[in-house]
């Protein structure tokens, strides 16, 4: 499953202004920003790569590393 359950609604993204947040599992992950690309491109827009990051969950301890 993509996202969480919030009311029985799957959410996979959160905007906020100028700003998107993306959940999804890694391989999901990769197709939502292809469709946030294309979708934004045939809006005159561009996603700054450079303010653009990714974060990490999981429910199991991942230690960074060296």
């Amino acid at each position: 499953m993509d996202g969480f359950q919030v009311g029985g609604v799957n959410i996979n993204n959160l905007r906020y202004a100028d700003d998107t947040t993306l959940i999804a599992d890694e391989q999901k992950l990769q197709k939502l920003m292809d469709v946030v690309v294309e979708k934004s491109e045939t809006k005159g827009l561009d996603i700054n790569k450079k303010k653009s990051f990714v974060i990490v969950f999981s429910k199991n301890a991942i230690k960074p590393g060296p």
